[in-house]
């Protein structure tokens, strides 16, 4: 009789009953031989082969649940019978269509090697049991994703450059453009986004419409750029590249950022499209503390010089450059010269001056002075109006320099006066006193301006 033994589908042969030797009555050993292969094939199939079950609460798989779909229609937990009772051909599958569903082996049996696997709200997962541990692949939703992992994007074929290139048939997201060839125009589909890397001289060619670069010109890729090329939804083509020789070639990108030289500016010397260059402060302005500032004339407050032997200007701001002294009618009640002196946070210094003063009437006559910056004139009654500007020669060595140029009103005469000094520190300050340091003012106003 042709009656073979078997345990699985694939175990059957398919001449058996042999028509002519086999008998009627072993017609039901088959019958029984093909019900054992079926349940054998399709363990716990306690209804249609992938049958869906809808759950809204926490559930127990167990073998019969052999190629379910669980509908979880509620964020909840599935508890899986002993591995050992499911067997080695148990799967199912789940779909977490109404919050976070947890997988939970029995004991201490895990999955993919943990002790639960939580599949996202709105994510699939198939789930195969091999009668000792379990094993699932979580696949992510259509909609929106969150990836917890590194994602490794397809690296597609060499495109060679063309003046229309097709990035509809590029084989990855990540691609080299090899050749020379000006492209006017990307194919690409809505949604897609393709990063190329040209591996030399690859001109793109701009249009507001088909070649939209950002800047509105045209750009020859080098070596090492990036041109990201996507559509979005509304089928607008975008084109950004990234020139890195560009942007590198006149500093270092640090971790702290781009490194360029001091007090300098980025970007263009030219109104022509281009590389971003290192631009330097011009004359007027001045970069300090990551501020970008201009050059303007401070005006202190006017003094009287109507009494005491000496009027202080302080707080003169580091970083000055530039301060002029300004008289108008001023006048001592004795026969001392005015004198200028200049200081720091140490103090007015009254030694050290080096230069001289000359006065102009009908003869000519001057006076070297160490203790200030002198005007030569020898009269009570003198009223003098003009100027001193004081000047930084030498940052280092906080060297100023002075010229200045007066007259008197109550008489025909003129007067200059210039030296230099080199404070101890930064100056400060500027003291406007007599020769002697006794004689007092009696008349007029004092002011200072600075820069």
């Amino acid at each position: 009789m042709g009656l073979e033994s078997g345990t699985y589908v694939n175990d059957l042969v398919v001449t058996n009953p042999v028509g002519a030797t086999d008998a009627k009555q072993y017609g039901d050993d088959h019958l029984r031989l093909l019900k054992t292969v079926l349940k054998a094939t399709f363990p716990g199939m306690a209804g249609a082969f992938n049958r869906v079950s809808a759950k809204g609460s926490g559930y127990t798989v167990v073998a019969n649940d052999n190629t379910v779909l669980f509908n979880c229609t509620a964020g909840l937990t599935l508890s899986l019978t002993a591995a050992a009772t499911l067997g080695n051909q148990h799967s199912f599958s789940v779909f977490a269509n109404g919050g976070a569903v947890i997988i939970d082996p029995n004991g201490a049996e895990l999955i993919n090697g943990a002790a639960t696997l939580t599949i996202p709200s709105g994510h699939f997962a198939w789930v195969w049991c091999n009668g000792s541990t379990f094993f699932a692949d979580v696949a992510a939703s259509l909609g929106t994703n969150t990836f917890t992992g590194l994602q490794t994007f397809a690296a597609g074929a060499d495109i060679a450059s063309a003046t229309t290139v097709d990035l509809t048939a590029a084989t990855g997201n990540l691609a080299r453009v090899t050749g020379t060839v000006a492209t006017t125009d990307f194919t690409i589909n809505n949604g897609q986004v393709v990063f190329l890397y040209p591996t030399g001289a690859w001109p793109l060619t701009y249009n507001a419409t088909t070649m939209p670069i950002k800047g509105g010109a045209s750009y020859t890729c080098a070596a090492g750029d990036t041109v990201i090329v996507s559509k979005d939804g509304n089928g607008t083509l975008h084109i950004d590249i990234i020139p890195m020789a560009g942007l590198v070639s006149r500093g270092a990108i640090t971790t702290d950022g781009i490194t360029m030289s001091t007090a300098r500016l980025l970007g263009r010397t030219t109104a022509a499209t281009g590389a971003v260059e290192e631009i330097t402060v011009g004359s007027g302005l001045s970069l300090s503390a990551g501020a970008l500032t201009a050059s303007v004339i401070t005006l202190d407050t006017p003094v009287a010089s109507t009494s005491g032997t000496s009027i202080d200007f302080t707080s003169i701001p580091s970083g000055t450059k530039r301060i002029t002294i300004n008289f108008a009618g001023v006048s001592l009640n004795g026969t001392a010269q005015p004198l200028i002196q200049i200081g720091d946070s140490g103090g007015v210094e009254t030694s050290g001056y080096l230069g001289a003063s000359s006065s102009l009437v009908a003869a000519t006559a001057s006076l070297n002075y160490t203790a200030g910056f002198g005007i030569y004139a020898a009269t009570a009654a003198n009223t003098f109006h003009g100027t001193l500007t004081l000047t930084l020669l030498d940052a280092s060595a906080n060297t100023w320099c002075a010229a200045g140029y007066f007259a008197t009103s109550n008489v025909a005469a003129t007067f200059t006066s210039a030296g230099s000094k080199s404070l101890s520190a930064v100056l400060d300050r500027v003291r406007i006193t007599s020769s002697n340091g006794t004689d007092t003012f009696d008349a007029g106003a004092i002011n200072i301006t600075y820069e």
